[in-house]
């Protein structure tokens, strides 16, 4: 076992651990606390940020031509993300567009996979309910809003069963650089 793999591994129970924290005090903090919410929020924000590249450093999705409309439609997002801040025209549009491409890239890249493991299904429950919950919020329906930690439950199934077959299991190969 070289070093950048148990670095690697090290890295992956961090992030875990720091979701699984931000998780389970996000259910016991009180609203009102707002100095700690948007502290353990921007923690929440690492954590998923790092995960995603985790899984995306070792997923198929990366290497596939789908990639470019996948970056693409997340510029979109960003994009509209920015449009927003600054109170722009259009801005819940190019939300809702790039959102919806990321989405549907996803489900392509998912249904022309040839062999689907559990993992597979555990992103793919993820990603449509950060959609889900993203629509929601931009649209300002806000009928989801109760149920935040599903999603969080869901991303946090999933990097566990990832997890566990990374450091437990040894099936997920690391790339050679």
């Amino acid at each position: 076992m070289n070093g950048q793999s148990i670095l690697f591994r090290v890295t992956v129970w961090v992030i875990l651990t720091g979701n699984v924290f931000y998780t389970v005090s996000s259910i016991f903090i009180n609203e009102e606390v707002f100095e700690t919410r948007s502290a353990f929020a921007l923690t929440n924000f690492v954590f998923y940020l790092a995960a995603v590249v985790l899984l995306l450093e070792n997923g198929t999705l990366i290497r596939s031509k789908l990639i470019y409309l996948m970056v693409v439609s997340i510029v979109a997002v960003i994009a509209g993300l920015l449009f927003k801040i600054q109170h722009w025209a259009l801005a819940s549009e190019i939300l809702v567009i790039g959102l919806c491409t990321c989405l549907c890239v996803y489900l392509i890249h998912f249904f022309r996979k040839p062999n689907l493991a559990m993992l597979d299904y555990l992103k793919l429950i993820w990603v449509v309910l950060y959609v889900a919950f993203s629509l929601d919020v931009v649209l300002r329906f806000y009928l989801l809003r109760e149920w935040i930690e599903v999603r969080d439950l869901a991303f946090l199934i999933m990097l566990a069963y990832y997890t566990y077959m990374f450091t437990i299991k040894k099936s997920i190969p690391i790339s050679a650089d």
